[in-house]
């Protein structure tokens, strides 16, 4: 439909993560978070497409090489495999994951991020499930009284729970947090049952 409007009307379509300019915006997160923290270890990322992971991972290496940028993907997503193979093994076209994340639930890496992230991020990904999702979001809203989405509580749970599986873990990790897809009535942990371990 986007397409058919720009075709008609002469207009260009800017992707929301696959574009140059989107993924330098998005970098700026990193720019902001090595301000107030310089000395990180580890930032963590949840990703969808890749332009926040992309930007994150350039600006990162640019101002402390040192530390690493890992993605943190729902179920099903594979990015580990494709990153390792250097290659995008996921089917074409691209479907939508079943999770509670809305802004993590596609399943392949945008075409002009991909390489990036192949240059750029740990080949290292944390996958979690949308119960360790909700978990991450129920302690980020009793613990720091702030209300985020899935894709941001599967960064906290990684972070907490998660950090051991790369060696030597990771001491300073920052997290990038946001809550714009959450709805306030149909929290998680109000209109699912889940079991936590």
């Amino acid at each position: 439909m986007s397409a058919k409007i720009a075709n008609e009307t002469g207009k260009t379509i800017i992707s929301s993560s696959d574009n140059y300019d989107v993924m330098a915006g998005q970098g700026t997160i990193a720019l902001e978070l090595l301000e107030e923290v310089p000395d990180l270890d580890a930032v963590l990322v949840s990703t969808s497409a890749g332009g926040m992971l992309a930007g994150i991972a350039v600006a990162v290496r640019a101002l402390r090489p040192q530390c690493r940028v890992y993605a943190v993907e729902p179920v099903g997503k594979g990015l580990q495999k494709c990153l390792e193979a250097k290659e995008r093994l996921w089917p074409n076209p691209s479907r939508f994951l079943n999770t509670i994340a809305d802004s993590i639930r596609l399943q392949a890496i945008g075409e002009l991020t991909f390489p990036i992230i192949c240059d750029y991020a740990d080949s290292k990904v944390f996958t979690v499930t949308d119960d360790q999702m909700v978990e991450g979001m129920k302690l980020t809203f009793e613990r720091m009284k702030l209300v985020v989405e899935a894709a941001s509580g599967a960064a906290v749970y990684a972070a907490i729970h998660m950090m051991d599986e790369v060696q030597p873990p990771p001491r300073k990790v920052g997290v990038i947090l946001c809550g714009g897809n959450t709805d306030l009535d149909n929290l998680p942990w109000l209109t699912r049952s889940t079991t936590y371990n």
